[in-house]
């Protein structure tokens, strides 16, 4: 695991193929690094580990809003390219199959199948909270399961 450093100390750039860079205080260079949320998912403002391109942690930032304002910018931007988390607004049917169970869903991006290969793949985080992983890797949340209808939480239960 790599170092926790202060993060008003490193900067974070992008250079003009949208592809990150870590600046570390003694000036090295990392580029086309990768940012990940660190557990808990619940307090998605804290805990970022910044990865080289083979996924090797190269520091982990305990207080991202602490980075310069320039690197929080950088920050945001480059997460809202490569985070596509959809909320899902209403769930219309799971279905079980043999090999997969298929969600119909609403999200905040319009209507969608969710195509989700095992029961571990729908994770509770936290009280009402619930995150539905794809066959292909993108993460759909539930942020408050009692604001989905009756039936979209009659549904849910199986999860709970």
């Amino acid at each position: 695991m790599g170092a926790s450093v202060n993060p008003s100390s490193i900067e974070l750039k992008l250079d003009d193929q949208a592809a990150l860079t870590l600046v570390l205080p003694d000036g090295v260079e990392h580029h086309d690094v990768q940012t990940i949320r660190c557990f808990p998912l619940t307090d998605p403002d804290r805990y970022l580990s910044i990865c080289d391109g083979h996924g090797r942690e190269l520091i982990c930032v305990v207080e991202p809003s602490q980075l310069t304002e320039t690197s929080r910018l950088v920050l945001a931007e480059h997460r809202k390219q490569r985070e596509f988390q959809p909320i899902v607004e209403k769930i219309h049917r799971i279905e079980h199959g043999p090999n997969a169970v298929t969600w119909t869903v609403d999200t905040d991006r319009g209507p969608h199948t969710i195509v989700v290969k095992s029961d571990d793949d729908v994770r509770r985080l936290a009280d009402r909270q619930f995150l539905v992983i794809d066959a292909h890797g993108i993460r759909f949340r539930i942020p408050d399961s009692s604001r989905l209808d009756a039936a979209g939480r009659h549904l849910l239960e199986r999860y709970l």
